[in-house]
């Protein structure tokens, strides 16, 4: 998470644990993020804002990156030009499906699949 500095809004439970939803603001007290947390590990979605949009969203489970993701890049980030947002999904921590790069309006700009990953052929296991 990209939230140094900032002051932290949340509950921590008798062994000092960070449990349920965070906030995170900056200086001037507006809210620049938010996080799910369970027994101290990221669990649930993470949200950055600035200047309260959003520029980033995530899921995660168990500490591990898993579901839809999508986050605002620069243009010089990626060799694509009018490149805005990448978004893809991730599984058990891995890179998973179709990652896209959009433009401003939402046009796919290109896209590459990374596949299914091991883990989500095997129905028994979990993260």
């Amino acid at each position: 998470m990209e939230f140094e500095g900032a002051t932290v809004e949340g509950h921590r439970d008798e062994y000092g644990m960070r449990q349920g939803w965070f906030r995170f603001l900056n200086a001037s007290g507006e809210l620049i993020g938010t996080a799910h947390f369970r027994d101290d590990i990221l669990h649930g979605q993470v949200v950055t804002l600035y200047r309260g949009l959003c520029v980033a969203e995530l899921n995660y489970i168990d500490g591990l990156p898993h579901g839809p993701y999508r986050r605002r890049v620069h243009e010089d980030v990626y060799d694509v030009p009018k490149a805005a947002w990448e978004e893809g999904s991730f599984s058990c921590g891995l890179v998973s499906g179709i990652f896209r790069l959009r433009d401003e309006s939402g046009n796919v700009l290109c896209s590459r699949d990374f596949g299914l990953t091991p883990r989500e052929n095997d129905t028994l296991r979990a993260c």
